[in-house]
């Protein structure tokens, strides 16, 4: 092709179709370019481009538009300066344009790169489009764009990579899609783009990454979306986003899938965290959550399954987290870490137990809601702070075993604040019956003269929260004693004086059984053989029984 040719078509901005074949030096396009008097626009289609074309830092004054070329050599926009460039749909070895800048856009859509595309730092006004891009590998590493910056939106859906897609520091400011892109690195990073900050990040609809995806220190203006993808790193991490800050929503659903953990360290999310995908793991925790702060819910919902344990270590949630269905139970040994979490409303409403540990330790949550089928073999809830407890249908001895649960053993602090939960209530038997059961349980911290002390409080008076039955064994045993006394044993007692009151074997067995009554019979009437045995159990069991009442009123009773 003639120079003039082409020069006439962009003079007038029209587009050459060159289409079946026909080829164009590269050097061609140089010198048109490097005219005097820029022409209106430089618009090819289909031209075989033989040649190197290097565009390096040369001012295009008009926009370019390479479109569905072949180019036989590389092709070098390095610190080129242009209105906009359009290379859709053609096919390089090698493409740089690092330092690139466009007021307008840049178009690579559906592009074919065999070794490496270079765009890192460039800058483009408007656009980028890599829709559609098939992009090779060189060193592992497909497309580099280390510290770009978009003024418009960055469109890469459906792009499919042999290597890693590197955005570390790069500004979009508007949305990155790349919904139904493919990227494949396995055992390394597939998509890098640590630092970015961008509006909305879409991950979805089909995305698959065979490697980690690496968004650590992202700044997501708005929501980041893997609804539909499929990320894959079988031996580690395949989302690792420690301190990423998301300003809306977080979204793992329909149909999201990960072959390998999903990392979210000290991430910081305005809205809220949605799972109802499923999550597999093998040499880490399936979600690692520590020091996460998430100012609305994060909601494990009904269709979340996983392998691995969720871990929320030191977390905060804002509104409610929330764990729901009968698909949501971790199997293989899971567990749930929420140590240290603090969150408005925890919710445990799975209909079948976790199949590990579910960790409460030093938790602090305003309500608590659960329920039995939920409760895993062993939990822990040393140190567990909350303040209601929201399903009310839970009965107090189902609320018992739930604390013997805990693998930590006896902790005098669950009973009192289970207890507390049922006095904020109104239910003021139920706060007994826990304290009750509180003293009893310390039993198995005791030495054996403690645990005999411990069993004679709990027969007598409830340790102190039923001295009700003091009364009741007094009764008893002024009973017993007018039997005894005043029948089988009654030849056995001997008057002290000639001249004395009669003897009344009630007022005796009174006597003899509460130290602080004289009803004078004790003085007037002094038992011997049987009588004198039993007059000393009597006594005894009197002393034992105002020690337990004077502890009891006293309160003794309720330190830990």
């Amino acid at each position: 092709m003639e120079i003039d040719e082409l020069a006439e078509a962009a003079r007038t901005g029209r587009e050459l179709d060159l289409t079946g074949g026909a080829q164009l030096d590269a050097a061609v396009l140089v010198e048109l370019l490097s005219r005097e008097r820029p022409p209106r626009a430089v618009r090819l289609r289909g031209a075989r481009i033989t040649g190197e074309l290097d565009l390096g830092a040369m001012t295009i004054d008009c926009p370019l538009a390479l479109e569905d070329c072949v180019f036989d050599g590389a092709v070098r926009f390095t610190e080129t300066v242009a209105k906009s460039i359009s290379m859709r749909g053609s096919r390089f070895g090698y493409l740089r344009a690092d330092y690139l800048r466009t007021s307008g856009f840049l178009d690579l859509a559906r592009v074919e790169v065999a070794y490496l595309l270079n765009i890192g730092s460039a800058h483009v006004g408007h656009d980028l489009y890599l829709g559609g891009a098939r992009l090779g590998r060189t060193d592992k590493t497909a497309l580099l764009a280390l510290g770009i910056e978009v003024g418009g939106n960055l469109h890469a859906r459906d792009l499919k990579a042999e290597g890693a897609l590197v955005f570390t520091d790069a500004l979009v400011s508007g949305h990155f899609d790349c919904s139904g892109a493919d990227v494949r690195n396995p055992g390394d990073r597939a998509l890098t783009a640590d630092n970015l900050q961008v509006g909305t990040f879409m991950g979805a609809e089909g995305f698959s990454a065979q490697g980690v995806v690496f968004l650590s220190g992202a700044r997501i203006g708005a929501e980041l979306v893997f609804d539909d993808a499929q990320l894959s790193n079988p031996d580690g991490f395949a989302l690792s986003a420690d301190r990423i800050s998301v300003a809306g929503d977080l979204s793992f659903r329909n149909g999201f899938s990960a072959d390998g953990s999903l990392r979210l360290v000290q991430a910081h999310v305005g809205g809220r965290i949605v799972f109802d995908g499923q999550v597999r793991a093998e040499q880490h925790p399936a979600f690692v959550g520590d020091g996460i702060y998430v100012d609305g819910d994060v909601e494990f919902r009904r269709e979340f399954t996983t392998n691995g344990e969720i871990r929320l270590f030191d977390g905060r949630v804002g509104h409610t987290l929330r764990f729901a269905g009968t698909s949501t139970v971790p199997a293989g040994g899971a567990t749930l870490e929420l140590s240290s979490l603090q969150a408005d409303v925890i919710e445990l409403l799975n209909a079948e137990p976790f199949q590990g540990k579910v960790d409460l330790i030093r938790t602090r949550v305003r309500d608590f809601v659960d329920r039995p089928e939920s409760w895993s073999p062993a939990i822990g809830l040393l140190g567990f702070e909350y303040q209601t407890l929201r399903n009310d249908e839970v009965s107090v001895r189902q609320r018992l075993s739930w604390l013997r649960s805990d693998g930590f053993g006896y902790s005098p602090a669950g009973y009192d604040q289970l207890a507390a939960a049922y006095r904020r209530l109104g239910r003021v038997e139920a706060a007994r019956r826990v304290q009750v059961a509180k003293q009893w349980r310390r039993r198995r911290v005791l030495n054996p003269v403690g645990k005999l002390w411990n069993w004679l409080l709990y027969v007598t008076v409830g340790y102190g929260y039923r001295t009700w039955l003091a009364g009741l064994w007094l009764v008893v045993l002024v009973a017993l004693g007018t039997t005894l006394f005043g029948g089988a044993f009654r030849s056995d007692m001997r008057a002290s004086a000639p001249v004395g009151p009669a003897f009344q074997p009630v007022a005796y067995a009174l006597d003899v059984l509460v130290p602080i009554v004289d009803l004078g019979q004790k003085k007037a009437w002094y038992p011997q053989g049987g009588a004198q045995v039993w007059s000393w159990v009597f006594t005894g069991a009197g002393w034992v029984l105002t020690t337990a009442v004077v502890a009891g009123l006293t309160n003794a009773l309720k330190r830990d």
